[in-house]
């Protein structure tokens, strides 16, 4: 279990997350919502130790996660990345076997194997050769959760996946998900569609510089801890709008 407690951390002097305590459990999808500026990015960037918290501490299976990194995958955000950077998918996939690798050496045929069972996981074995910057945004996040799937982590973390994608990639990649969480992963998904939330998450985190509520979404995902976290009036929105469809 990946179980963070009592987290304050930020920039400089200035705190974005107070007093944080969460956990994600293995097995299931988590979603984190919350609005723009809530902490959403800066947790995920304490989780994989590229800031260092002001105090409480984040363990994975009760370690400490900065020491097993190499358990964390971790998709970030399409808008942060090169994407014209002369490389073909196949590449790209293999450079999540490099952490494995000892010095000089070069990827097994094992690995090789590994990356081809993971881009025809994600339905792009057509592709394999196919240079990164001629794919489309549903392809390229494929491509990603491909190049995750190869670390073969405990936990995987994505960053607005669905993000510019067609509907057709973003359930494909769902379905992935759901069939790592079936295997006992643990999946933390960073969202921003709150029309999706019911259909796509066990779980769900809201935050606003801390935690509004956690928990089963069936349980947390209600006008009251949405208007706390976002606003009252789009709390009401939508939730009235849910009421009149069901």
């Amino acid at each position: 279990m990946l179980a963070i407690t009592n987290l304050t951390v930020g920039y400089g002097r200035t705190d974005i997350l107070k007093g944080l305590s969460v956990a994600f459990t293995p097995g299931h999808i988590t979603g984190i919502i919350g609005p723009n500026g809530a902490g959403k990015s800066t947790l995920i960037k304490a989780i994989l130790n590229l800031i260092k918290p002001h105090q409480g501490q984040i363990l994975l299976n009760d370690t400490p996660v900065k020491q097993q990194l190499n358990q964390i995958a971790y998709v970030q955000q399409r808008a942060d990345l090169d994407l014209s950077f002369p490389i073909d998918v196949e590449h790209v996939v293999l450079t999540g076997v490099y952490p494995q690798l000892k010095l000089f050496h070069d990827p097994t045929p094992a690995m090789h194997a590994a990356v081809d069972a993971a881009i025809a996981q994600v339905g792009l074995t057509d592709f394999k050769h196919r240079q990164f910057s001629a794919l489309s945004g549903g392809q390229l996040q494929r491509v990603f959760v491909a190049w995750a799937l190869v670390q073969q982590a405990q936990v995987l973390i994505l960053d607005e996946p669905s993000v510019g994608i067609d509907l057709a990639s973003e359930t494909q990649i769902m379905t992935i998900l759901r069939e790592l969480t079936a295997a006992g992963k643990t999946v933390i998904i960073v969202h921003h569609d709150l029309n999706k939330v019911t259909t796509y998450f066990d779980e769900l985190v809201i935050l606003n510089h801390g935690v509004v509520a956690a928990g089963p979404t069936t349980t947390v995902f209600n006008q009251t801890n949405i208007a706390q976290a976002f606003s009252e009036d789009l709390g009401q929105v939508l939730f009235i709008k849910e009421d009149q469809h069901g």
